[in-house]
C-alpha cells in the first residue's frame, strides 16, 4: 500500500554574471548592466514527512 508524502524541496537559481566596473562593490551594484554568462537551478529536498491518515 502506497502512504501519501509532504515533500520539502528548495528551489535556487543561480546566475553568474560577467560586469565592468572600477571596483567590486560598483560591480556587485551594477550586475545586471553586465552579460549573464551561465545559469543553472539547484533543487533540495529538506524534508520528508508523512502525512496522517
Amino acid at each position: 500500500m502506497k502512504r501519501k508524502y509532504l515533500v520539502t524541496v528548495s528551489h535556487t537559481r543561480v546566475g553568474v554574471w560577467e560586469v565592468e566596473a572600477s571596483s567590486r562593490d560598483e560591480a556587485a551594484l551594477n550586475y545586471e548592466e553586465g552579460d549573464l554568462v551561465s545559469e543553472d537551478t539547484h533543487l533540495e529536498i529538506s524534508e520528508v514527512q508523512e502525512m496522517e491518515e
